[in-house]
């Protein structure tokens, strides 16, 4: 008799055992699906880099995020620079003055300094802004801008110089260009003319 109790208990419990097992599959399984239906694959003509970040501006705190919507130009670059950051900034300047209105507000300009320790986010606004109002000049910590560069697969660093500068910074030269989704879709050479920035900026605002 107590056998065959005890049988029947732990026939039971097998039971409940594969009603749980069978039920907790069921659970995650829904969730699972559900997480996979939400998740968002990167389109296609994304470039495999890139990412949300949090910088010093003269205003506060600016995340990239803010910009959802919008077409975002980063470009890094610094102060002191003599040569490509003006230039190219310049063009990208040109560029937005040939854009209409709607386009303009449909577009935001990112310069962000890699120089922090010579550049605050005063400095870095006052310099973007002198090549288009609406441009946002933007640092960080050594350690903010060191993984913001991970992200977008950036190069900077110091070069010693003998003159009062102490020394200057060699830098990517490409202007990254972010769809309305916020992926990076283009990398547009330093060299580029104003007609071809703002065609790439119509292209973007157009496709994403």
């Amino acid at each position: 008799m107590i056998f065959q109790r005890l049988t029947r208990i732990r026939k039971s419990r097998k039971i409940y055992l594969i009603i749980f097992m069978l039920l907790g599959i069921f659970l995650t399984g829904g969730l699972l699906g559900q997480y996979f239906s939400n998740s968002k694959s990167p389109p296609s003509d994304a470039l495999s880099l890139g990412g949300n970040f949090t910088l010093s501006s003269a205003q506060g705190a600016v995340s990239l995020e803010q910009f959802q919507g919008k077409a975002v130009l980063i470009y890094f670059g610094y102060t002191a620079c003599p040569d490509i950051c003006p230039t190219t900034l310049a063009a990208i300047g040109a560029a937005m003055e040939s854009l209409a209105q709607n386009e303009r507000d449909a577009t935001q300009v990112l310069f962000i300094s890699v120089d922090p320790e010579r550049d605050t986010p005063e400095k870095s606004q006052e310099y973007a802004s002198y090549f288009y109002p609406s441009f946002i000049g933007l640092t960080g910590t050594l350690e903010e801008m060191a993984l913001i560069a991970r992200q977008y697969k950036a190069f900077y660093g110091k070069v010693e110089v003998d003159s009062e500068l102490g020394y200057t910074v060699g830098h990517t030269g490409s202007t990254y260009v972010l769809g309305r989704d916020g992926y990076v879709r283009k990398l547009v050479s330093h060299d580029a003319t104003p007609d071809e920035f703002a065609s790439t900026i119509k292209e973007i605002l157009k496709n994403t």
